[in-house]
């Protein structure tokens, strides 16, 4: 009997595990192109490349999973590089089409992690993700700019008097 309860332990453990090597946490950095907010999975870049390139202030957003969850409401986010800016902005696959982000000049779309498109009802606890249009002037090479910001971490009135606009949902990560 104390073997049986040492495996399960075991496996328990090991589930745990997998389950920690299946997320990525996304940070929130202020970048030294747009002097604005961007978004990075740790499993993109180390701490010291975005510090060397001049990125400050990391701060936790949130987890997002690095593998595809088993479910039917899975989307995939990708990091776009941004026209004219030398910046990126994440757009998950069901928001715009590849094809729309090359017609607008977008280009270097490289996978990021994965999302819920819709809240699940599997009786946990999700949060959602929204992307934000910058208001920047006719004229600025980042006018396209857009910011995602996690349920929570901001108000609407906050980032509306940031010069912010447009809120969109784009997906929906878990509470860990």
């Amino acid at each position: 009997m104390k073997t049986l309860i040492l495996i399960l332990c075991l496996v328990a453990s090991v589930a745990g595990q997998s389950l920690a090597q299946q997320t990525t946490v996304v940070n929130r950095w202020v970048s030294p192109v747009t002097k604005d907010f961007m978004s990075y999975p740790e499993s993109a870049y180390t701490d010291q490349q975005l510090i060397s390139w001049g990125y400050t202030q990391k701060t936790f957003q949130f987890e997002a999973y690095s593998e595809r969850p088993d479910a039917d409401n899975v989307t995939v986010v990708n990091r776009w590089t941004m026209p004219n800016c030398k910046e990126s902005i994440l757009i998950a696959e069901h928001e715009i089409s590849d094809a729309q982000m090359q017609s607008w000049g977008y280009k270097d779309k490289l996978f990021q992690f994965y999302a819920y498109q819709t809240r699940p009802t599997d009786g946990r606890q999700y949060k959602a993700v929204f992307r934000w249009v910058n208001a920047k002037p006719q004229g600025d090479s980042c006018r396209d700019f857009t910011l995602t910001t996690v349920s929570g971490e901001y108000n609407d009135a906050q980032l509306r008097s940031w010069g912010y606009s447009e809120k969109r949902l784009q997906f929906y990560v878990p509470v860990f």
